[in-house]
């Protein structure tokens, strides 16, 4: 039979008073220029990888890099804001997967894309997926995107 031991088992509240506390960033180890970015973060911690990103000429500050997604796709909200004078090209095969129903994306597009800081600039020509759905990021960056880097 498997049981729990009283006397020698801890209460969830032992276990939380023994973790160590969260420790501030020693900014002595940060890049000045990013200090206002880890103002809030505390260390250790698994948050998402989000990075800035040029798109067609536009600052984007929140782009998810996702590597278990195929494509890259840019938010509705988002591209509608950004100075774009292509098309899209139209698309009817729909997204799955994506928050667990099926998108059929309003079209896609080639965009250049810078990443990275002076004197390690990437640029590549990306395709990517107009979606209309709301997200606190302005887009997600997949494995097309992984790769061309």
């Amino acid at each position: 039979m498997i049981g729990i031991d009283p006397e020698t088992s801890n209460s969830l509240r032992e276990i939380q008073q023994e973790q160590q506390p969260i420790r501030e960033i020693d900014t002595s180890l940060v890049d000045p220029m990013w200090e206002e970015d880890v103002v809030s973060v505390h260390f250790p911690h698994c948050d998402a990888l989000v990075v800035r990103a040029v798109v067609a000429c536009n600052g984007l500050k929140c782009m998810l890099v996702d590597n278990d997604s195929s494509i890259n796709i840019l938010f509705r909200t988002t591209f509608d804001k950004m100075a774009v004078d292509h098309e899209l090209t139209p698309m009817s095969s729909p997204l799955y997967g994506f928050t667990g129903d099926i998108i059929i994306p309003r079209g896609k597009i080639t965009l250049a894309v810078e990443i990275g800081a002076s004197p390690q600039v990437a640029h590549h020509f990306m395709e990517f997926l107009i979606v209309d759905r709301r997200s606190t990021y302005h887009g997600v960056l997949g494995r097309p995107t992984l790769k061309g880097l």
